[in-house]
């Protein structure tokens, strides 16, 4: 019995678990930016800036953050550990903290 509960709370877990990205993330170019991602939620952090922004997706692997009440986007995907973020066409490499 107790690994039919084992079994159950597996595949709730994978249902509904949280995304692969979740976790605190630090841009290799500069430590002072980060990201930290909590299930739907995403706060971007930079030297006296702080800001929250709706975590969208995934779509086909891609995650979407929409910031500036949905006026401008930053896209994110998992590639071999490492979080690959677009923003404004340029495209940053942040690894876990």
């Amino acid at each position: 019995m107790n690994k039919l509960y084992a079994f159950c709370a597996l595949v709730f877990l994978s249902a509904c678990g949280s995304s692969g990205i979740d976790g605190s993330w630090s841009s290799v170019e500069d430590a002072n930016i980060g990201i930290e991602i909590k299930g739907d939620e995403a706060r971007l952090t930079a030297e006296g800036f702080s800001e929250i922004c709706p975590v969208e997706g995934p779509d086909q692997d891609v995650y979407t953050l929409a910031c500036d009440d949905g006026m401008s986007f930053i896209y994110l995907k998992l590639v071999d550990g490492n979080l690959k973020v677009v923003v404004n066409d340029e495209v940053k490499d942040f690894v876990r903290k």
